[in-house]
């Protein structure tokens, strides 16, 4: 009897216990919450797709959709294909986590009929720009660096202008004159009707008055694709110390002019924007990661285009010739190029930014001028300009005829075409009179 009375009880005891686990795990479970599907992201026109879920406990989601387009089960996002598109009917998503699964019913056609309002977009583009103290500064949004999915107005507003600047609302125009040197992380916003808005991020730096004449200019980084490994560089300068700010690189100092990108940047590259301050001097960069790592990191040479034309010039005349669009190129996105010549006649010289030859030549003479681009990375090509100089000669003139004229009435005197011509094409004249009657006056 005492014995079955013990062995009662430890079965009481024993499913007592089971019955608080069960209670502690139901808790437990529930205190995770429960996974759901709730309405997806979907763009009418493209297609593109985002499935939206909530809850769970934050282990993998395999997701199922028959109809849309994705890289893999685990995927939230993808494009609903073309047949469905164009004959839309309701998309069936279902979403396993752990074993639990939910689905939601997508009605196409419902939803296109009558779509919500929808934010607008940020496509990028908005990056950097400079200007100097006490100028007036104007930065114009780029064409298309916002827009709205179902075509309303925009309204742009901004926060973190420098003192005395303004945003003109209907258009995203920044303005202003600023009083001292610095930088400014500006975001502007673009605000649709119904209140959704898109920003993007303006990195604007300002130099003092004649701070840049030493021609502090940052050019394109050093940068290993594999490894992030980077390198600030620049030009001109006073050698004093810089003052370097890049988010997403890590550095030992402020004034360490290398780093390596983050992980997660260089895993998920975007354009980088280098700031670098010299004495009140101060430039900005932005380093397109992607554009630079699509050829694999490497630096390629500038491409001449093969030929430039001819030129003529004068003894004692001004003369200019200016490199046509698409004589050097750089297969690198982002590369800029600076020029040199070896050659040039005496008086001209070559303004190395443009590649432009200027000046006065002294000289006759026939020259072979090599015009040689070199990239931010020191690669270079070249080509030759067949460039002559000729004597300026004097005008030749013919006997002109006589005439008469008389005194009180209007008279007018044409001179005969070809009266005076120059052997040196492309010079104007100008002409001078002596001997004239009074009361007549020579057109120059």
């Amino acid at each position: 009897m005492v014995k079955n009375l013990r062995l009662t009880t430890a079965r009481l005891w024993l499913c007592a216990l089971t019955l608080f686990f069960v209670g502690q795990f139901r808790q437990h479970v529930l205190a995770q919450g429960t996974l759901t599907l709730s309405q997806p992201t979907y763009n009418c026109s493209t297609g593109a797709i985002t499935f939206n879920s909530s809850g769970g406990n934050g282990s993998a989601i395999t997701y199922s959709a028959p109809g849309v387009t994705r890289d893999n089960p685990n995927s939230n996002s993808g494009t609903v294909e073309a047949g469905l598109r164009t004959d839309p009917k309701s998309l069936i998503i279902t979403a396993t986590q752990g074993g639990n699964s939910t689905s939601y019913t997508f009605n196409i056609a419902s939803f296109c009929a009558a779509p919500s309002n929808r934010a607008p977009i940020y496509n990028g583009g908005i990056g950097t720009s400079t200007g100097t103290v006490g100028r007036t500064f104007y930065y114009y949004v780029p064409s298309g660096a916002f827009t709205h999915p179902d075509g309303q107005v925009l309204t742009y507003s901004a926060t973190g202008l420098p003192t005395g600047f303004l945003i003109d609302p209907p258009t995203g125009t920044v303005y202003g004159t600023i009083s001292t040197s610095g930088i400014s992380t500006v975001v502007i916003t673009a605000t649709d009707p119904g209140g959704l808005s898109a920003s993007g991020q303006l990195i604007l730096g300002f130099s003092p008055s004649g701070g840049t004449a030493n021609n502090f200019t940052l050019t394109q980084p050093t940068y290993n694709c594999t490894t992030g490994a980077i390198m600030f560089t620049n030009t001109g300068g006073d050698g004093s110390a810089i003052t370097y700010s890049a988010p997403g690189i890590t550095r030992t100092g402020v004034t360490s002019s290398s780093g390596t990108v983050e992980a997660g940047l260089i895993a998920d590259p975007k354009p980088i924007m280098i700031t670098a301050t010299q004495g009140g001097s101060i430039s900005v960069y932005t380093f397109d990661l992607v554009a630079f790592c699509k050829d694999g990191g490497v630096n390629l040479a500038p491409v001449f285009s093969g030929s430039l034309a001819a030129a003529t010039g004068l003894t004692g005349i001004p003369f200019t010739y200016n490199l046509p669009t698409g004589a050097f190129t750089d297969p690198n996105a982002g590369q800029s190029l600076t020029y040199a010549a070896t050659g040039l006649p005496t008086g001209l010289s070559l303004n190395a930014a443009t590649g432009a030859i200027t000046g006065t030549p002294s000289a006759t003479g026939t020259n072979s001028v090599v015009i040689r681009a070199t990239d931010t990375g020191g690669l270079s090509a070249s080509g030759t300009l067949g460039l002559s100089i000729n004597a300026n000669q004097a005008p030749v003139s013919t006997t002109l005829v006589s005439t008469t004229a008389v005194a009180g009435f209007p008279f007018t005197y044409n001179l005969p075409t070809g009266a005076f011509t120059d052997p040196n094409t492309g010079q104007t004249l100008t002409y001078a009179v002596i001997g004239l009657p009074t009361g007549l006056s020579l057109n120059t």
